[in-house]
């Protein structure tokens, strides 16, 4: 049984969202095979400004809130510059580059940070991706 508050709405329940953005605080280059990480049921988080937070790519197109995701490549840190609310399905876009759909949270590093997973059909390293300390992201709603 989902204990996500908004669970049993078919539609989306944000009418109206700002864009969540951020700036590449570190880029990371590891890959892992069966890392586990284990979404929570949430479909929405809320991102405060001057959080910094995880971004985890996999290539595992059935992650989902409530599922668990075996491999994990790892992206970036960064730091929201603009708060606000992301929600499954929103895509993550580095430089101007779309990266993925986030597919939901990991917690095992709370409340130092959030993972933020990310779905994508071509899962690279922050290195292999070209991205830099500095770079824009945000978040833009599906």
């Amino acid at each position: 049984m989902s204990k996500d508050p908004y669970h049993k709405i078919s539609r989306e329940p944000f009418y109206e969202r700002s864009i969540v953005k951020g700036r590449v605080v570190a880029v990371l280059d590891v890959m892992t095979r069966s890392r586990n990480l284990e979404l929570i049921d949430t479909r929405s988080r809320v991102l405060k400004r001057h959080e910094v937070h995880e971004i985890i790519l996999t290539d595992d197109l059935t992650a989902s809130p409530g599922k668990t995701v075996s491999d994990a490549v790892y992206l970036a840190f960064f730091e929201v510059t603009d708060g606000g609310v992301i929600v499954s399905g929103d895509h993550l876009v580095v430089s101007e580059e779309r990266i993925g759909e986030l597919a939901g949270y990991d917690e095992t590093h709370c409340p130092n940070h959030i993972n933020l997973v990310i779905r994508t059909s071509e899962a690279k390293t922050g290195r292999q991706a070209g991205i830099h300390v500095g770079d824009s992201l945000a978040f833009l709603r599906r």
